[in-house]
């Protein structure tokens, strides 16, 4: 399961724009999915901004902290 942080459009030569989801959400996205089939392991990578990353960091304190691989 995939909780989506944001959004980019790019190309081969770079990164034009970024769409950042709300943080709200994705800690209903993270809940939504921990809560139906849980988590042995996550996987972290883009982060784009520091309510996400707060809210992030919340949602795995909620959820007994699963292990983490950190993929930025």
């Amino acid at each position: 399961m995939t909780a989506t942080t944001a959004l980019t459009a790019q190309n081969t030569q770079g990164v034009s724009d970024i769409h950042y989801v709300p943080a709200a959400f994705v800690s209903k996205q993270i809940d939504m999915c921990i809560d139906d089939i849980g988590a042995d392991i996550v996987k972290i990578g883009m982060l784009a901004s520091a309510e996400t990353v707060d809210a992030v960091a919340n949602a795995l304190e909620r959820h007994g902290r699963p292990t983490c691989v950190l993929d930025p």
